[in-house]
């Protein structure tokens, strides 16, 4: 070695000492490398000539979407309250009711109504039908009363809140209307003359409370009952008398209060019935 110039004295001596440094470092740089962030997998190894690239982190299950042909947690929910009250949406109602009734026409307070049988109880029939909105109902509805001393016509108009539970629906409303009377049939008049008392008028308002209970027995069917109970405000215009009538029994029959006055009353009714119903929608 004394010979070798020193520039190769050099080489020989560097080389060894820069394969032992390298060899050296490179376990420690890999002890010193980071480990990866809490819930990620470390990188894969790459295949050659490729950078390697970690895995995107987990998604949270809540936030993935439902699987093909799978329902969201919401459409599960509807499908299952559709399932167990099988009801639609109501739009539309049409109602038929056949029951009693009983009408007293001067209950609270009479004056001259000249009848002195105003008070009758027999079946009612009647016909109703309106639209719902949700829980609101607004209607209209012909009752016809007929009772064993004279008939009754009702025509109301209906507000009401209806309360669905499952296949049930609970009701509760208030109605106002007209009523009057048709054929007297064989009620009599406290007058002395002998004016037949078919042509009496008795007509007037009507208001009251409604309650009734139905069964969906599908979702366009119902079976109910139902109450009713109205207050009465009647009124009687004087009575014509006939242009034949003879001189001398209308000089008699023009005192009478009958005919010279109107006559009024208060009085009330209350009816009970089995309840039909249609009811369409979507």
């Amino acid at each position: 070695m004394r010979d070798l110039p020193v520039p190769a004295v050099s080489a020989l001596v560097g080389a060894p000492l820069v394969a032992a440094v390298v060899s050296w470092a490179a376990p420690a740089s890999a002890q010193l490398t980071p480990p990866p962030p809490v819930g990620q997998q470390p990188a894969q190894p790459a295949p050659s000539g490729q950078p390697g690239l970690a895995p995107p982190p987990p998604m949270d299950p809540s936030l993935q979407p439902p699987p093909p042909g799978g329902d969201s947690t919401v459409d599960q929910l509807q499908k299952a309250e559709k399932e167990d009250s099988g009801r639609k949406f109501e739009l539309v109602w049409v109602n038929a009711d056949v029951g009693g009734s009983y009408i007293n026409m001067q209950q609270f307070d009479e004056k001259s109504l000249g009848l002195t049988r105003s008070k009758a109880g027999g079946p009612m029939f009647g016909l109703s039908a309106g639209v719902r909105l949700v829980l609101l109902t607004l209607g209209a509805r012909v009752r016809y009363n007929l009772l064993s001393a004279f008939s009754m016509w009702q025509i109301n108009g209906e507000v009401g809140l209806k309360v669905p539970i499952s296949s049930f629906d609970f009701l509760v409303g208030v109605h106002g209307g007209w009523s009057f009377l048709g054929s007297l049939g064989d009620a009599s008049l406290s007058t002395s003359t002998d004016r037949a008392p078919g042509d009496v008028s008795v007509r007037g308002f009507n208001g009251g409370l409604d309650a009734g209970f139905d069964y969906y027995v599908a979702h366009f069917f119902s079976l109910g009952v139902g109450a009713t109970g109205d207050v009465l405000f009647l009124s009687r215009p004087p009575a014509s008398i006939p242009a034949d009538t003879p001189p001398d029994v209308r000089q008699r029959i023009e005192s009478d209060p009958l005919y010279k006055s109107s006559g009024s009353s208060i009085g009330f009714g209350f009816a009970g019935m089995a309840r039909l119903g249609l009811h369409f929608g979507f």
